[in-house]
């Protein structure tokens, strides 16, 4: 029997569906143990997530000159970039 590349990932995905399954069938208790540790983990940065947000958010809020500066910036750097392209490419049509 030849694996098939192209069904490559499916045969990882498998794999690894029944090595954990075998591995939670096991040692349940352990796979308990680290599921929680894994699902307070994940609250913790969450709330740091959202503290950090609220944070941000009150900054905007207090400088509106920042927000329109970051706005600026964004629209802007695409045009800069293109910008570049157009220089470089006159510089190689130049040469050529």
């Amino acid at each position: 029997m030849r694996l098939s590349s192209r069904y490559f990932s499916v045969y990882v995905f498998a794999a690894f569906a029944l090595g954990f399954s075998l591995m939670v069938g096991l040692h349940t208790e352990a796979a308990t143990k680290g599921v929680a540790r894994l699902a307070h983990d994940g609250q913790l940065i969450v709330a740091d997530a959202q503290r950090i947000s609220r944070k941000v958010s009150r900054e905007f809020h207090y400088s509106p000159k920042a927000v329109v500066r970051l706005f600026v910036n964004t629209v802007a750097m695409p045009k800069m970039m293109f910008e570049k392209i157009s220089q470089e490419l006159d510089k190689v049509s130049r040469r050529a």
